[in-house]
């Protein structure tokens, strides 16, 4: 299932003609109905395509990819509290946990 999904950006990135083209891809609500192995294999297959991934997930669901041997950073992204006053403002981002194989 996720292989289609990673051998297009793949494909396109190898033609690239600069060194340090990002290999970067976004999956939204990635783990939200896999099982926590599944979503560990996911994990570890985008690893080894040579990926970082970006991948929204409800509340929670990130205990699901903690998968070993990959490197990871958890970032909690929360809503402004000011909302509907015609004014933009920004999300807060902030780093949630780090894990990675010891």
């Amino acid at each position: 299932m996720v292989l289609p999904l990673l051998l297009v950006p793949k494909m396109v990135l190898n033609r690239s003609r600069k060194a340090d083209a990002p290999h970067m891809v976004m999956f939204d609500e990635f783990a939200d109905k896999l099982d926590p192995e599944t979503a560990k294999s996911f994990a570890k297959t985008i690893d080894h395509f040579g990926f970082n991934f970006i991948a929204t997930m409800p509340s929670g669901a990130q205990n699901k990819v903690l998968a070993d041997g990959v490197d990871n950073i958890a970032y909690d992204v929360i809503a402004p509290s000011k909302k509907n006053d015609g004014k933009f403002h920004k999300n807060v981002v902030r780093k949630a946990m780090i894990w990675q194989e010891a």
